[in-house]
């Protein structure tokens, strides 16, 4: 399950995708999110043989709450602060450095990405654990154009054991910007890859096919399987476009939020692994809206198995500047 593992291979990536006309690596919406506050449900079934009918085995939810609070100063985005809504951990705050309207860098207290352009492009991305290594990266994000629109992204990745709280929302940071939760299984199965291999490093690739201004399909491939992703969208302002680092939300569909002009409302992927057993995700994205803008976003994801199957329900609430 995507939106439950997850490691260090995408790291809050800030505004990749701007317009046509503007560099990528800047984000200046016309509306300033403020804060955004989260609630959800969750139950899993498993198939009964005997019975032919899927029997509930658990459920969880979870109320209104605030998730994430910004801060801006002369149209920039300064900090995201990351609430731990269980009250178990520590909240995690994420400032961004810039070099004039361009993010140069994000950092937490253990993690840093660091930016790199041509010209109008974004060219890589490096992500450094600063407590475990300062001077060589963690993971690696290098990005291929056609014309003005990404076309594909190849991770090279560390291989780790797993990963701590910090590292799992600057992941979420990276993971917006970039696509969506294609870079969730991305590092899924980074965590805990084989240790015995020669190679200290994993390469994954993201293949990107657009329709107009949105993403349409996602293509994973890596060491342990593949998985191919399509979206479709609303006409609707997407208030993540062209900010590399998103945090909002689960581990979920969010991915693709930073190159969209509009917002997701289906998601339709199927993970076909190495070994083991195939995987379909449909997650459905409903609205509500304050003129063209979201004032809050419900996703309903349903993970499929022979056997198994997950339904997580998450909404967002989001709060803008006045």
């Amino acid at each position: 399950m995507k939106k439950i593992v997850v490691c260090l291979s995408v790291v809050a990536m800030m505004g990749l995708m701007a317009s046509c006309s503007e560099k990528e690596g800047v984000y200046k919406p016309k509306e300033q999110i403020e804060h955004v506050y989260q609630s959800s449900t969750s139950t899993m079934e498993v198939f009964n043989e005997e019975t032919g009918a899927w029997e509930a085995r658990g459920s969880s939810s979870e109320d209104k709450a605030l998730a994430e609070t910004w801060s801006w100063k002369d149209g920039k985005l300064q900090q995201i602060t990351f609430h731990d809504r269980s009250g178990a951990k520590e909240d995690q705050t994420f400032s961004f450095n810039y070099d004039g309207n361009r993010v140069k860098s994000i950092d937490g207290n253990n993690l840093q990405l660091n930016f790199f352009y041509d010209g109008k492009k974004i060219q890589k991305i490096e992500l450094v654990q600063k407590q475990v290594n300062p001077y060589a990266p963690f993971a690696v994000y290098t990005f291929t154009h056609d014309g003005k629109k990404i076309t594909r992204m190849e991770v090279q990745m560390r291989r780790s054991k797993g990963v701590g709280y910090e590292s799992m929302l600057m992941e979420q940071l990276i993971g917006r910007m970039l696509l969506t939760e294609g870079v969730n299984v991305q590092v899924k199965h980074a965590v805990g890859a084989n240790e015995g291999t020669k190679d200290p490093y994993e390469t994954q690739t993201y293949d990107f096919t657009w329709e107009g201004k949105n993403i349409s399909k996602m293509v994973y491939s890596g060491e342990y399987g593949k998985e191919e992703t399509t979206f479709t969208y609303d006409k609707k302002n997407n208030p993540y476009f062209g900010l590399f680092m998103s945090l909002s939300g689960q581990f979920n569909n969010e991915w693709g939020d930073f190159a969209n002009r509009n917002n997701v409302t289906k998601a339709v992927s199927t993970y076909i692994p190495t070994s083991g057993d195939k995987t379909t995700e449909e997650t459905n994205y409903s609205y509500t809206y304050k003129g063209d803008w979201p004032e809050s976003r419900t996703g309903v994801t349903i993970v499929s198995l022979e056997d198994y199957r997950y339904n997580y329900s998450e909404t967002l609430y989001f709060e803008y500047s006045k």
